[in-house]
């Protein structure tokens, strides 16, 4: 599934925009997930809309950063305590409903309470992955003590 997503994204681009706007080949998994998150964030504009404006990775980023850094957030807290599932008002402190929906995370079914609360995860361990290092990336906190604790 998380493969059929990665192309369905690709069959996107390359069906919305002329291949001189695209570039040649996208060669490592760093630029298959950016490719993949400006889908995610750019499928809340119309078609029409996206194809008379000029593609811009950068302004699709800068436009939607609060919530690339909320969902960084979730990721990263998530790798500090080797959780993979998140409850719905873990979720909720940073993003809202509507960011819920863009994509990257879907609900799961909550088998070990009676609430009717959903649980979330990331669409696939690697997406949590690729958040928790862009969390590294934009926190100015992070400290090299912090980094290093990833590489152990």
């Amino acid at each position: 599934l998380f493969c059929w997503i990665i192309f369905k994204c690709f069959d996107h681009f390359h069906s919305t925009f002329d291949s001189h706007e695209l570039r040649d080949i996208t060669v490592t998994l760093t630029d298959i997930f950016l490719l993949m998150t400006e889908v995610h964030l750019n499928r809340t504009q119309k078609t029409n809309l996206l194809k008379k404006n000029t593609r811009s990775q950068v302004e699709t980023y800068r436009t939607n950063k609060n919530i690339l850094f909320s969902l960084s957030k979730i990721a990263h807290r998530g790798m500090q305590k080797s959780f993979f599932v998140f409850e719905q008002d873990e979720v909720l402190i940073d993003l809202s409903e509507q960011d819920l929906h863009l994509g990257f995370l879907r609900a799961i079914p909550d088998y070990g309470s009676c609430s009717d609360q959903s649980s979330y995860e990331f669409l696939h361990m690697t997406l949590q992955s690729f958040f928790t290092a862009l969390f590294l990336v934009m926190e100015e906190k992070v400290g090299a003590k912090e980094l290093l604790h990833f590489f152990a």
